[in-house]
Parts: structure tokens; C-alpha cells; sequence
């Protein structure tokens, strides 16, 4: 297992990939494929490398670019927030292109 992820580290670093590593989230909702259904878990690690998810578990042994504390909070791999109100979408038609939407955490 330790080659694996050595390999990982390497073809990471090859392709300029950015780990990110939520470290012991209170709470995580994530898909379990034995269970075939969603498990909350406690006191685990989220992983992300680029735009994938790459790890769940607890105590991720690899490297990462950027680590998140997890206390107190509720970590949702995956989801994708498909919130929008399309009667308002007409009315910012090339404002949101041309200059993008300002986040605010």
C-alpha cells in the first residue's frame, strides 16, 4: 500500500495536481458502497485532489497542499448545490460572465 501511495504523490506532483485534506470532521455524510446507501461518520478525513474526491477515512497518511480543521463541522462530499432562481438568471445575463460572483465565507 505505501507504493500506491507513493505513486499517487508522484503523478501528483508530475501534473501540478493541489491536495486538499479536511482533517477529523465532526460530522461526515458519505456514500458507502458496501452498504449501497449514505453513512454518517464521525472523526474522519476528507480528501480532495483538484476536483476529486480521493479519500474518507480516518488518519490520512499522505501529503497535502492545503489542511482544513474538521471541528465542529458537517462535511458533505460530493454534493453539488443546484440552487438557482431562474425568473432572475435574465437579468444578470453578462454581468455574472464578464466579472464573475463575489464569495463571501
Amino acid at each position: 500500500m505505501s507504493g500506491a501511495t507513493d505513486n499517487h504523490k508522484i503523478a501528483a506532483e508530475e501534473v501540478g495536481m493541489t491536495t486538499t485534506v479536511i482533517r477529523n470532521a465532526d460530522w461526515v455524510i458519505a456514500w458507502d458502497e458496501t452498504a449501497e446507501r449514505h453513512l454518517y461518520r464521525r472523526g474522519v478525513d476528507v480528501v480532495f485532489a483538484d476536483d476529486r474526491i480521493s479519500f474518507v477515512g480516518r488518519n490520512w497518511p499522505g501529503a497535502a497542499d492545503q489542511v482544513i480543521d474538521g471541528k465542529d463541522r458537517l462535511v458533505l462530499p460530493g454534493l453539488i448545490d443546484i440552487h438557482s432562481h431562474p425568473e432572475h438568471e435574465p437579468l444578470y445575463r453578462g454581468v455574472r460572465e464578464e466579472h464573475g460572483d463575489a464569495i463571501c465565507i
